[in-house]
């Protein structure tokens, strides 16, 4: 990997979530604007580790998080961030900042509490749709790759999410998940995402 095409500074990395926040919204109709609001930092392997306290994630290459104010009485979610892996590929960066995207709209859009194969699985429809919107050879390939990730996780979360991307955009899929708390059914007809 040449020099240049690595993700090394925050500078990088704010341009490389606007051109994702961008496909998103284009492919997927997810409106994140470019990202600007969101908190975005780039760590090291070990504060990755250190930082994500997930018992299904031993080794991240990314986090979302946000923080809770208080507000007219209540507490709200406010302060998103990310953090990425520092050195990653253009690429690896761009399909794991997709993934985080992911999460921070589950956080912005108040989701219900989901079961972690649905949210990482609906975080995994994110990355494949950025994937899927480098081309049709990108599209099968990430969609080979995903469906194959042995992971309990992420792999069998992507195999359980994608059915409800058929023939659906990705912000028709969150939208249901929003309103009723699971995915919506497989969809007949053909695939409109990509």
């Amino acid at each position: 990997m040449s020099p240049n095409d690595r993700v090394d500074t925050v500078e990088q990395a704010r341009t490389a979530m606007a051109e994702v926040c961008h496909v998103l919204r284009r492919r997927g109709g997810v409106d994140l604007g470019d990202g600007g609001w969101i908190g975005l930092t780039l760590q090291t392997e070990e504060v990755l580790r250190r930082e994500v306290a997930s018992p299904y994630c031993r080794s991240p290459r990314g986090s979302a998080t946000h923080s809770w104010s208080h507000a007219g009485g209540g507490t709200v979610k406010t302060d998103y961030r990310i953090a990425i892996l520092r050195g990653l590929s253009r690429t690896d960066f761009s399909a794991c900042c997709a993934h985080e995207l992911g999460h921070i709209y589950q956080y912005r859009a108040h989701f219900p509490d989901l079961p972690v194969l649905v949210s990482e699985g609906l975080c995994e429809l994110f990355k494949f749709t950025w994937y899927a919107a480098q081309g049709a050879e990108s599209a099968l390939e990430a969609l080979r790759r995903l469906w194959a990730n042995p992971d309990p996780v992420y792999g069998a979360g992507f195999r359980f999410a994608y059915p409800a991307l058929l023939g659906r955009t990705l912000v028709g899929v969150m939208e249901h998940v929003e309103q009723h708390g699971h995915l919506p059914p497989p969809a007949m007809g053909g695939v409109t995402h990509g």
